[in-house]
């Protein structure tokens, strides 16, 4: 498992967290929310929701697991 530690962006502020995924790691959003639902996003230190409304400036951490590593654009 790898994690990931993102800032979200300006361009990005306002944005559900599944779609910030979709956007910052290349994941389809039917991925992005499989992995929001299985607790693996953290938004500031807390599990995130695939609709939660994203600040500039905050910190996500995503926990990738091996299957979609693979699939991660960085």
């Amino acid at each position: 498992m790898t994690q990931r530690f993102l800032p979200v962006p300006d361009g990005l502020a306002g944005e559900r967290l599944d779609v910030a995924l979709t956007r910052l790691l290349g994941l389809s959003r039917t991925r992005a929310a499989d992995i929001v639902a299985d607790g693996d996003v953290l938004i500031d230190g807390r599990t995130g929701a695939k609709s939660d409304r994203l600040l500039a400036g905050s910190l996500l951490q995503v926990d990738l697991r091996e299957s979609v590593e693979a699939t991660v654009s960085l």
